[in-house]
């Protein structure tokens, strides 16, 4: 975990009393709260950290006649810093080229038919810090295979999973959930976890272990990360 302060100072003599009444206020400690998005903006990138308050007051720094300094302090449970959201998604890798006969239309144009999709998504991490995405696996499918291409590592759930269901897996946690319902960690028959390196790249591909439809999908979801 670290812990994020900021501080500064007001000068306004003739709102300093308002202003402090507003510190107040809004710098208060709830422990029912749940943790929230704590945003930075530096230098024209805005990174995102959850964050708990966990002090905040004013400070003896410039005080004076309409000057007050302040200090304000959040618990982040998370290291990391994320960049904005991203998602990818694909179907099942499908073969549906070739050469048809008669071998030319009536154009007198060879026709190939429709094209092939390989099943494959690539995911990016511009950050400083390893990126862990979470896929969202949709059925039909009678199990499947999560193959990372340049590694080869492989994620591997045996059982069918139904027509649109849902079923996600957490690649930082490990955590499964099946249409919503979490604790399938256990289900899964391979666990080869792997992460969005700094700076780099990885290519996933969905490969069906039974059957399926073309409403099949693998769909990612992750961000940049930094330290």
């Amino acid at each position: 975990s670290r812990t994020v302060t900021v501080e500064g100072y007001c000068i306004d003599p003739a709102a300093r009393e308002q202003l402090l009444a507003s510190l107040g206020a809004i710098a208060t400690l709830d422990g029912e709260d749940p943790a929230a998005d704590l945003a930075v903006t530096f230098a024209g990138r805005t990174l995102t950290a959850r964050a708990r308050l966990s002090r905040a007051g004013t400070t003896l720094k410039n005080w004076g006649v309409g000057h007050f300094g302040w200090q304000v302090e959040w618990w982040c449970p998370d290291p990391y810093r994320y960049g904005p959201a991203q998602a990818a998604s694909t179907g099942v890798p499908t073969d549906v080229g070739g050469l048809a006969f008669p071998l030319f239309t009536a154009t007198s144009l060879l026709g190939f038919g429709g094209i092939s999709t390989p099943g494959r998504i690539t995911l990016t991490n511009a950050g400083t810090a390893p990126a862990w995405p979470i896929l969202d696996i949709t059925g039909p499918l009678g199990g499947f295979e999560l193959i990372e291409l340049s590694t080869g590592r492989r994620i591997r759930w045996d059982s069918d999973v139904p027509d649109g269901v849902h079923l996600s897996i957490d690649t930082r946690s490990g955590a499964v959930t099946y249409a919503d319902q979490p604790g399938y960690d256990g289900s899964l028959t391979a666990r080869q976890w792997w992460s969005i390196p700094p700076g780099g790249q990885r290519i996933a591909q969905l490969n069906p272990l039974g059957a399926s439809s073309g409403s099949s999908n693998l769909t990612a979801t992750w961000a940049s990360t930094y330290w």
